[in-house]
């Protein structure tokens, strides 16, 4: 499977969306790759030559011997190079160990559907360090990750259109918002005939999120077209256009189904509204918070139920509860898609390597972290994990764990919060992009909107803030 710049190819295969059989097994770099390539296959399969801008990469005297292409093919020779160093380190593997080592120390892509993205990315330096180093815990994000997410799917109704392309147009088909949907599929089809259609997926701005326009060469490839969107959070267009210039008009029928999620097992969820229900549910399902045990106020005649004989939830959202330290290295390692990075020994000690968040801990704040302490310990050796997260603290975090930490350096502006002056020195910048982006909001007050940079930050806010983080990892 291709990603390019952290992001999925759009050519990239897919298995069958929400269904856990079929998917990939992991991702790896296929999308502009600069290569050797033969002289009489110059151009054939990419671009011919080097393209401007990757020049630089290859000696000029040598560029006519290289070429930039895009596709799976190349994104494979990525894993086989691994997989020989990996072999390398212990001749005795055998595939099934790679396989296991591979997906267990691979980075999720926790913004794409498992059927888009399998494990997630390949990593390189991970997965030979587990070879290396069999006593290291890498593959905390195999059990999670593939197999203990515990939403139900709920799969909406298959709801049937139908429209004509005209010459010289396009046909459009507005599908509603639904902020608790986990994907949304569409297909096309129209009769047999050398016509070739394409189904596009657009936002309200007109941007391309998905499309499908597979080539119907001579009309024996197939007159249907088939898109799949993951969590298509705001309402979108479907766009049914021509790939060549249409004769005549051109009929098409089609269908559109949503799957959302529900956590029966939650007791708490149906008391928020229906937005911040859909949010929890959102950062549930790619874990990057998890439920807490309830904390039940138990009658005396029982202490198995409730008054009025019905056992309460053994687990609750607890959103208004603050978020603790441990879950904001789990939220930023999840949601910024951080690699999985374990020291030889536990960096913390109030974090050994039995601690439930000790991969989350090591990966924002020990040593090895790659891309430098995201969120450091509470002091020497010591990280906290049940302390509690200010809102300016987490927005920081937040922004240094995407990369935009010299963006916010270089900032310059105003917030235009009333509570500006209460910020930590050098913070504005992190600020103004937490904003932005929706990984903070403001709250409305007598003399104007308030950040409340040192108040707790809840969970549902958090909440709120993985979501925006994993959009913006999309």
């Amino acid at each position: 499977m291709s990603i390019v710049s952290g992001r999925l190819s759009g050519f990239s295969s897919r298995g069958i969306l929400d269904e856990g059989l079929y998917h990939p097994t992991l991702t790896a770099p296929g999308e502009r790759i600069i290569s050797t390539s033969s002289v009489s296959l110059q151009g054939v399969s990419g671009m011919a030559g080097v393209p401007p801008g990757s020049a630089e990469a290859v000696p000029e005297a040598y560029r006519w011997a290289y070429s930039e292409a895009s596709g799976t093919s190349f994104a494979a020779p990525h894993v086989a190079g691994v997989v020989a160093l990996m072999l390398q380190a212990n001749p005795s593997l055998n595939p099934t160990d790679i396989k296991r080592l591979l997906q267990s120390t691979a980075t999720p892509m926790v913004s794409r559907n498992r059927a888009e993205a399998g494990a997630g990315y390949l990593d390189a330096w991970a997965a030979l360090t587990a070879v290396r180093d069999p006593a290291r815990s890498f593959g905390s994000f195999i059990p999670e990750m593939l197999d203990q997410r515990r939403g139900q799917r709920l799969f909406g109704p298959m709801v049937a259109f139908s429209g004509t392309v005209p010459p010289g147009g396009h046909a459009d088909l507005a599908l509603p918002s639904d902020a608790a949907a986990l994907s949304m599929t569409a297909s096309i089809a129209w009769d047999a005939s050398f016509d070739d259609l394409d189904l596009m997926v657009l936002d309200a701005e007109g941007n391309e999120l998905a499309r499908s326009g597979s080539i119907n060469a001579l009309g024996i490839f197939g007159t249907t077209e088939g898109v799949t969107l993951y969590q298509p959070a705001a309402a979108v267009t479907l766009r049914i256009s021509p790939k060549l210039a249409l004769a005549a008009p051109r009929d098409f029928a089609g269908h559109h189904q949503t799957v959302t999620a529900s956590y029966p097992h939650i007791g708490d969820l149906g008391g928020l509204s229906f937005l911040d229900r859909a949010i929890a549910m959102r950062a549930l399902d790619a874990l990057a918070i998890t439920a807490r045990p309830c904390v039940q106020r138990r009658s005396m005649r029982s202490r198995d139920a409730d008054d009025d004989g019905v056992a309460p939830p053994a687990e609750c959202f607890n959103g208004a509860g603050p978020l603790l330290r441990a879950e904001a290295a789990r939220l930023l390692v999840m949601a910024a898609q951080l690699p999985q990075t374990l020291p030889p020994a536990q960096t913390f000690g109030d974090v050994p390597a039995s601690h439930p968040a000790y991969l989350y801990v090591e990966s924002v704040a020990g040593p090895l972290a790659r891309r430098g302490a995201v969120m450091p310990g509470a002091g020497p050796m010591t990280f906290s994990p049940g302390g509690t997260v200010q809102r300016i603290e987490l927005a920081v975090r937040a922004v240094e764990a995407l990369g935009l930490g010299s963006e916010a350096a270089t900032w310059s502006g105003d917030l235009d919060v009333t509570d500006e002056a209460d910020l930590p020195p050098g913070t504005e910048g992190h600020a103004a992009i937490a904003l932005s982006l929706g990984i903070l909001t403001t709250t409305p007050t007598a003399s104007g909107e308030a950040l409340r940079p040192g108040q707790a930050i809840t969970r549902l806010e958090a909440a709120h803030a993985a979501v925006a983080m994993m959009d913006r990892a999309r």
